[in-house]
């Protein structure tokens, strides 16, 4: 059984046929009756779905009134961002913008980390929440050796991306090995995206690495699926 609720469920298909132009916003959408029989779900489950989509800017609802589309060109709180931009290290303020809350400590890194990190036994962990009109977007968990964090102004780093508070402490990185992965959240990222445990994510995940080959920062970004989406072009081999 899918662990996504279902008004998260209907609001995801109701997005894409919005996105997709199946509904034309000079005409009113189907009724919460109609939609409740199309999904079979409650008119309760309808209208936190339509919540969703007047939060993003997607539609246009007022009591007593039908609800509309916008046209395409929308811009919403939560719009979807191509997954490889993410990785770019002059980007992130203009990817990820909004409000931040922070909390450093030292931890024992587990087996994955500690032969990243050559071996070492403790490395300093930061976990960085930001937030859009009031509402998780973006969970961030950053790892590095103790020498570097030591070196950086945690309670004056304000919206500043770690690693150019790593770069600018005098370690710099010559190549960043990055992956994307679906997961779910577990307690502590569940409680930092406000969603219920095992709730579908995705984590974007980058190791930085020195020009020496030693790791000097590793992030763990995790976002909520709908918005974010992963583009590529394939092109036809002709030899074939």
């Amino acid at each position: 059984m899918s662990v996504l609720p279902l008004y998260h469920r209907v609001f995801l298909s109701l997005r894409d046929r919005i996105v997709n132009g199946i509904y034309d916003c000079r005409e009113p959408m189907p009724g919460e009756n109609s939609l409740c029989e199309e999904f079979n779900v409650s008119r309760a489950t309808i209208r936190r779905a339509l919540g969703l989509l007047e939060e993003e800017g997607l539609v246009d609802r007022r009591q007593g009134a039908r609800t509309y589309a916008k046209a395409i060109g929308y811009k919403a709180s939560l719009q979807r961002s191509n997954l490889d931009l993410l990785s770019r290290k002059k980007s992130h303020l203009d990817i990820l913008p909004g409000d931040i809350s922070q909390h450093y400590k030292v931890v024992t890194p587990d087996k994955q980390l500690w032969r990243q990190f050559r071996k070492q036994d403790k490395l300093g962990r930061v976990e960085r929440v930001r937030e859009s009109k009031g509402k998780p977007y973006c969970f961030v968990v950053t790892f590095m050796p103790l020498e570097i964090a030591a070196r950086i102004d945690w309670e004056n780093l304000g919206p500043k991306p770690v690693i150019t508070a790593v770069v600018e402490a005098g370690y710099d990185f010559v190549k960043v090995e990055q992956t994307i992965t679906a997961t779910v959240s577990d307690e502590v990222s569940a409680a930092a995206m406000q969603a219920p445990i095992g709730s579908p994510l995705l984590r974007v995940s980058g190791l930085f690495v020195a020009a020496d080959g030693n790791a000097i920062m590793r992030k763990d970004g995790y976002f909520h699926p709908n918005s974010f989406e992963y583009s590529m072009t394939l092109y036809k081999d002709e030899a074939q």
